[in-house]
């Protein structure tokens, strides 16, 4: 007997099995449940156990029809360019788009020469998607995500689609600080705050505090997260006037984007 995963339309049963070929196929994702269910069918046969392990693994990247409807959505608007990427950049919205382009531009290493495609998926489909099909055409990925509940959902999405503790740990990338930290409240906290003051200045935008009182960080980030994408851009704008070069680059980000260029040397 041998098992494989089905590529028969989800209409159909879950599981099917060929007595011709001695095949069990399915066309879901398998639960635990199933898995183990399957395995007592199947007593004292390790070889059969290992198989069906693999068959569940792979079943994990099984993409449903509101995954595909998102994906060939995004697919079409950028023209399916991602498809011929070297590597995947995995970010939430347009702010960290517009940023991480920015800091790869700094660090020499600009992301459309290394072959790397950003992928702000919120905005596209569900992350765990794009991790099954960047598994699917085995294309190196790593995930940059607030560490707030938001950012943490999304690591629930990534690792339903079967991933180990491990790859999650090396893959996934929650920003640091606090609970609760977003890209705003990591910008501030990594020199960005005399930049954000002056856009807010330009803009006629008043502050309440002053800097280095109470509450002043709090109420800066409120104002930017106002209107996240214009304010991220920006940012962009202000450093290029002011000839910012690679030493603006958080070490957090540089870390990630390093791993993410050796996943690609």
């Amino acid at each position: 007997m041998h098992f494989e995963l089905s590529k028969v339309s989800p209409e159909f049963l879950k599981f099917s099995y060929s007595e011709s070929e001695s095949a069990l196929s399915i066309n879901q994702k398998m639960t635990e449940k199933e898995y183990r269910s399957l395995l007592k069918i199947y007593p004292s046969q390790p070889e059969t156990h290992l198989q069906l392990k693999n068959l569940r693994d792979e079943s994990q990247m099984f993409l449903s029809k509101e995954d595909l409807k998102d994906l060939d959505t995004y697919a079409k608007r950028i023209r399916g360019e991602i498809l011929f990427a070297g590597a995947w950049l995995l970010c939430e919205g347009q702010s960290e788009y517009l940023l991480l382009r920015y800091f790869a531009d700094l660090m020499g290493k600009p992301f459309d020469q290394m072959g790397i495609s950003v992928i702000d998926f919120q905005n596209n489909g569900s992350p765990g998607a794009f991790v099954a099909l960047a598994r699917a055409f085995e294309i190196p990925w790593i995930m940059i995500c607030d560490n707030d509940s938001g950012g943490k959902d999304f690591v629930r999405q990534v690792k339903e689609r079967g991933l180990t503790d491990e790859e999650i740990e090396e893959l996934i990338h929650l920003l640091p600080g606090d609970e609760g930290t977003d890209l705003e409240a990591f910008l501030l906290n990594n020199g960005f705050v005399d930049e954000y003051v002056q856009i807010l200045d330009d803009k006629g935008v008043a502050l309440g505090k002053t800097k280095g009182e109470a509450g002043f960080k709090t109420e800066l980030s409120q104002k930017i997260r106002n209107d996240k994408v214009v304010y991220a851009r920006l940012l962009t704008e202000k450093l290029r006037t002011c000839k910012a070069d690679v030493s603006r680059v958080p070490i957090f980000i540089r870390e990630v984007l390093n791993h993410l260029f050796a996943r690609i040397s």
